[in-house]
């Protein structure tokens, strides 16, 4: 076990918050049950006087001429539960008052009756002496007529009592007295926190596994990126995370380490792309300039012929130049499509101008440029630089291969929210075989020998940059057409 990993500190907290709020609700549920246990005592013994009282009371009220009536009532109820009926009590009311009497059960507590006089103290047999004068020492604690509970203590133990006045017509007040042990109360309380404290111990072992295992299961992405991180190297990065039914957070974990991947793999191929075409066109140059140069140092020339050696070096130097730019040009476009400047711009009036410029370029060729635009505006957004790019790589093509005396149409409608460019031409065509080829880097045609055979790769990476696509139609002898379709936003 690591103490410094994920696993251990998410465990570990979520069992020492799992423990302290054990703890908070066990003293909570400890102090309500307390409360709660005393409450139901209180109140069971306030039951419990207000039947005798009311006992004592029904049976003075039918022997009012009785003088003793009270303490007979009381002696009755507290001592002479079991005693047979007596002649006298046989029928009437005394019969149903005994029955009713002895339904009132006062073994499990202590009672007391202390006449208003003091003169008639009745008690139960287990109230001992020394009990008595304790229950004695508080009876003129308040004269109000609200009953009050008290906790004493008596050989050792506590008790609780309740001390319920009862008054009688003007015979003053006496005072009944019920103490009862909460010891039973309290004992099941302690046993009840003995219990949980006990079973604290194994909840939080349970808590401490399940957050374990809790940790584990969110976990298992990270360690399947880690395992598929371990097989990825510069010559294989095609190893990808599976995406399974992960938590929301850990399924974009998964998805940004992925995508991560992707994108270092399309750089990683960008670059090994890149660096084979530059190998692959230098090679003819350098090796060019290389020869040259060898045959320049082997023997003496003349001035004229240095010059001639310079001259070739210079123009595949320039060769060279021009292929690199356009390579770096195309890999900033494949790579990142939209490193450009995109912005909002009226079309028409943009390709106005491109056909203005076409048209000086063309003159000299003796080629005639005829364009058809729409007479509504069409806004765009797009890069301005890249779409000038776009179209005058097709354009110098077209006039590259159209004879003098031909004619290049431009072209511009709006289809929906797309806008269609046809760049039509009257030159030699392409063949059929060829037209699958003419966008791929380096692709010339037979019998073609300038260029860097990377304009039409260009036009297209440019137009898939503005989320466009370009097709080429072509007749042998006949000409080419191609439609370049851009969306407008």
């Amino acid at each position: 076990m690591k103490f410094n990993s994920i696993r251990f500190e998410t465990s570990f907290i979520y069992t020492l918050i799992l423990g302290g709020v054990l703890a908070a609700v066990i003293i909570v549920l400890n102090i309500i049950l307390f409360y709660s246990a005393y409450h139901d005592l209180d109140s069971g013994l306030r039951l419990k006087a207000q039947e005798i009282s009311s006992s004592i009371r029904t049976y003075v009220e039918m022997h009012k001429e009785d003088p003793h009536a009270l303490t007979s009532a009381a002696e009755t109820i507290l001592n002479d539960e079991h005693r047979k009926l007596k002649w006298g009590w046989a029928i009437g009311f005394n019969r149903r008052w005994k029955k009713q009497v002895d339904k009132i059960d006062v073994n499990q507590e202590y009672v007391n009756f202390m006449a208003a006089d003091h003169e008639a103290v009745v008690s139960t047999k287990n109230v001992s002496g020394e009990l008595l004068s304790i229950l004695s020492q508080h009876e003129k604690r308040t004269n109000t007529h609200e009953p009050w509970y008290q906790n004493i203590t008596y050989q050792g133990q506590r008790l609780r009592v309740i001390n319920y006045p009862f008054t009688y017509n003007n015979h003053g007040t006496s005072l009944l007295q019920i103490a009862i042990s909460p010891e039973p109360i309290v004992q099941l309380l302690q046993y009840w926190l003995y219990s949980l404290i006990l079973c604290i111990p194994l909840i939080l072992l349970l808590a401490t596994y399940l957050g374990w295992r809790m940790a584990s299961r969110f976990l298992v992405p990270v360690e399947k990126i880690i395992k598929t991180a371990q097989k990825i190297t510069r010559e294989d990065l095609s190893a990808r995370v599976k995406e399974e039914d992960y938590a929301i957070e850990m399924k974009s974990l998964v998805e940004a380490f992925n995508n991560t991947i992707s994108r270092l793999e399309t750089s990683f191929k960008h670059i090994e792309e890149f660096s084979s075409n530059v190998a692959h066109e230098l090679k003819t140059p350098l090796t060019i300039i290389r020869g040259e140069t060898e045959l320049a140092l082997m023997r003496d020339y003349e001035p004229e012929e240095y010059k001639e050696v310079l001259r070739t070096i210079t123009q595949e130097s320039e060769r060279m130049l021009l292929t690199i730019e356009d390579l770096l040009y195309l890999a900033r476009v494949d790579y990142q499509p939209r490193f450009g400047k995109f912005e909002d711009f009226e079309f028409v009036e943009f390709f106005t101008e491109v056909c203005e410029q076409t048209r000086l370029l063309a003159d000299p060729k003796k080629i005639k440029v005829n364009h058809f635009l729409p007479k509504n505006s069409i806004p765009i957004n797009a890069d301005r630089l890249h779409l000038r790019r776009l179209f005058f790589n097709l354009i110098d093509n077209a006039l590259k291969f159209t004879p003098a005396g031909g004619h290049l149409d431009l072209a511009v409608k709006r289809v929906e929210n797309n806008v269609l460019i046809m760049i039509t031409d009257t030159g030699r065509g392409i063949s059929e075989k060829n037209l699958l080829k003419v966008f791929d880097k380096f692709f010339r045609e037979e019998n073609v020998t300038y260029g860097t055979g990377l304009g039409l790769s260009i036009v297209k990476a440019i137009a898939k940059a503005h989320r466009g696509h370009i097709a080429v139609n072509s007749v042998i002898n006949q000409g080419t057409t191609f439609t370049i379709t851009i969306p407008l936003s």
